[in-house]
């Protein structure tokens, strides 16, 4: 169920983050909404289903994003708290995570952006981040981000359908799950009638309550940090030697970047060998960022690590 995901997730820095906090069912009920009566209004005639797969195809990301500037939402949860932004700059969504870890005194922003991911530590210099063990095995860019449907998720996946509809609320409920079985979480989904944005989650695991609460269109700096990429840029080339099969293998990869950013060296996965980062061919000039404006090429080499 997505509750445990998210559980996993967090700990994991930095992923998808949600709001925390215990309450019952009852009261996150009244928090959206101030009736529970079934509209006087005149109700939907469409189908049960056919209005479920209508609001997930209008919470999908690439939907809400023609409808809302922007969508986010925040956690504090065990010494961590998380802002997490969904937004469009030069046409593409943008996935923009704020993270103050405070029992590792860190502050993190993570930015994922026409495929790559930005980060930037203790509110340093922001790095492009050259995850080397994905060289060579890039498939062909989907049309749209892994995160589309995060805001859908417990439409798509928790087995929803409608329970009712109140004058401001459809709302969805996994009626035909078994309360009795032991892994039953109770997922209750509120949507706006007039809008069609989901508005707020609600799971509950025998007493354990998260709830996801989504703000849109609140102004937000996260919605800065690629302010950067509308001015001066700068080329930054990236030689990177391995081995496959015992045999070497070099990629080169060239990534434009705002003239004050740096690219960073780093593996996306624990299994993959170390390296180490030079600015010359022949490895005998470590690493130490050029500085700003300047075009330069770094060497990466797993044979020195």
């Amino acid at each position: 169920m997505r509750i445990l995901k998210k559980v996993v997730s967090l700990a994991l820095c930095a992923v998808i983050p949600f709001t925390l906090e215990s309450c019952s069912d009852e009261g996150g009920e009244e928090k959206v909404t101030s009736t529970t009566q079934v509209s006087s209004i005149e109700s939907t005639t469409e189908s049960k289903e056919d209005l479920l797969a209508r609001v997930i195809e209008a919470n999908l990301l690439e939907n809400l994003l023609k409808r809302n500037e922007s969508v986010s939402f925040k956690t504090e949860y065990d010494g961590e708290s998380t802002t997490e932004i969904y937004f469009t700059f030069n046409s593409e969504t943008v996935r923009a995570v704020d993270q103050n870890l405070y029992y590792a005194e860190e502050h993190l922003i993570v930015v994922e952006y026409k495929d790559m991911n930005l980060l930037s530590v203790n509110n340093g210099r922001f790095g492009v981040r050259a995850f080397f063990d994905m060289f060579g095995t890039k498939e062909e860019n989907e049309d749209t981000p892994w995160y589309n449907d995060t805001i859908a998720y417990p439409l798509i996946n928790d087995n929803l359908s409608l329970r009712e509809e109140t004058d401001e609320y459809y709302i969805f409920e996994n009626l035909d799950d078994d309360p009795d079985d032991e892994l039953y979480i109770q997922t209750v989904c509120y949507v706006d009638k007039q809008t069609l944005n989901i508005v707020k989650t609600v799971h509950d695991n025998d007493g354990y309550v998260v709830e996801d609460e989504y703000i849109y269109n609140e102004p937000n700096e996260l919605m800065n940090v690629l302010d950067d990429w509308s001015g001066e840029m700068k080329t930054v080339t990236v030689v990177y030697e391995t081995y496959k099969d015992g045999n070497p293998v070099t990629y080169t990869e060239e990534y434009e970047v705002p003239y004050s950013w740096e690219v960073v060296a780093d593996n996306n996965l624990y299994d993959t060998p170390a390296f180490s980062v030079y600015l010359d061919e022949g490895y005998t000039q470590e690493y130490e960022y050029p500085g700003d404006g300047i075009d330069y090429t770094i060497y990466v080499t797993t044979a020195m690590g």
